[in-house]
C-alpha cells in the first residue's frame, strides 16, 4: 500500500514526506504522510470488510498527539462506502484509490 500511495502522490506538485508512527505502547499508524508546512495525513490500512471505533485508535493517538498540524486521518478498507468515524477520520475503501 506504501508503494501504491507513493506513486499516487508523484501527480500533486508538493514535496511530501512519508512516515511511520509507532509509540511506547505499540499504538501505530501505518502511514504518515507531511507537507513542507509541516500539516500531517495519517492513512492506516485494514483488510477488514467492517470496522469499530477500535480500529481508529491509532489514528486518534496521532491525532492528540500532531494537534494542529493532524489535517486529515484515512482508514483504508474492503469495504464498499466511505464513513466518517469523527472530527477529520474518515473510513475509505482501498479501490477508491484506482476510482
Amino acid at each position: 500500500m506504501y508503494n501504491e500511495l507513493r506513486k499516487q502522490v508523484c501527480w500533486i506538485n508538493k514535496q511530501l514526506s512519508f512516515y511511520h508512527y509507532r509509540d511506547k505502547k505499540k499504538v501505530e499508524v501505518d502511514i504518515i504522510i507531511e507537507d513542507a508546512m509541516g500539516d500531517c495525513f495519517a492513512i492506516e490500512v485494514k483488510a477488514s470488510v467492517t470496522l469499530t471505533t477500535k480500529d481508529f485508535a491509532g489514528l486518534e493517538r496521532f491525532k492528540s498527539i500532531a494537534g494542529s498540524r493532524f489535517k486529515q486521518g484515512i482508514l483504508l478498507y474492503d469495504g464498499d462506502h466511505t464513513t466518517a468515524f469523527g472530527d477529520r477520520l474518515f473510513a475509505v475503501p482501498i479501490g477508491a484509490l484506482w476510482a
